[in-house]
């Protein structure tokens, strides 16, 4: 008769310190980490890490308010992108969700990201052919979360989970 949902703590809007913060005190320590990235206009617009099933970061890269850069500086964006390679470098076996899609944006900017592990989209696939594979629908079957894809920013594009 009553909807549960989870509780989680997710950063967003980071500020360069909230970043920081959280690589040291978590991703450094993580045995997993789900990564997954998001794009608009052919360039990435934000990173989501998870190391544990309560607590995620996402670094954004661009302001959807005017659709320049998240942060006041070149210098600081440089240090965020510094930030997120260190991360993706760390031991912790990386999780994606149509990882493909997300691998070949950052290796197109010369970011290698170490111990990629799994892929939940192909993980899925590979059990239930016929079914959806995309992430929203993954959620809603493995999950107890509300449709999260729904709060998106009109406009903005969605990965294709194929």
């Amino acid at each position: 008769p009553e909807v549960v949902r989870p509780k989680r703590q997710i950063i967003v809007n980071s500020s360069f310190e909230d970043i920081g913060n959280w690589t040291l005190t978590h991703a450094s320590k993580a045995k997993y980490m789900a990564v997954d990235i998001e794009t608009r206009a052919k360039q990435i617009t934000c990173i989501g890490f998870a190391c544990s099933k309560d607590l995620a970061l996402v670094i954004p890269f661009v302001d959807p308010a005017n659709g320049k850069s998240y942060f006041e500086t070149v210098e600081k964006e440089c240090q965020a992108w510094s930030l997120v390679i260190w991360i993706l470098s760390l031991p912790a076996k990386k999780i994606f969700q149509n990882g493909l899609y997300d691998l070949q944006f950052l290796l197109r900017m010369g970011i290698r990201p170490t111990n990629c592990h799994e892929d939940t989209m192909l993980l899925h696939h590979s059990l239930y052919p016929e079914l959806q594979k995309g992430l929203g629908f993954l959620g809603s079957i493995y999950t107890n979360e509300a449709a999260w894809k729904l709060m998106r920013q009109k406009g903005e594009e969605l990965k294709a989970d194929e």
